[in-house]
């Protein structure tokens, strides 16, 4: 309801930070990001090409507006042995 057109918005500009321009929201914050280790489900592993007794991270990150405001929360899920993060 708060973002009408972002899906589209998201199609054409193929990027998050664009699509949210074009809407009115310029400028975003990170006021979260968590991340955790667990075992994949069937189709991470399949997309991955991981077996199901490998661990995998999984980054959750949370965006704000100038108003506090969530405006995205993005999950990743990464192989745990072909990733390094530096907090």
């Amino acid at each position: 309801e708060r973002l009408p057109g972002i899906l589209e918005e998201l199609r054409e500009t193929r990027s998050v930070t664009k699509a949210l321009a074009r809407l009115g929201i310029e400028n975003c914050r990170r006021i979260r990001t968590r991340i955790e280790a667990r075992m994949p489900t069937a189709h991470e592993a399949h997309m991955i090409s991981l077996p199901r007794s490998q661990p995998v991270l999984v980054s959750t990150g949370v965006n704000h507006d100038e108003d506090g405001v969530v405006v995205e929360v993005a999950v990743t899920v990464f192989r745990a042995d072909c990733v390094n993060f530096e907090v």
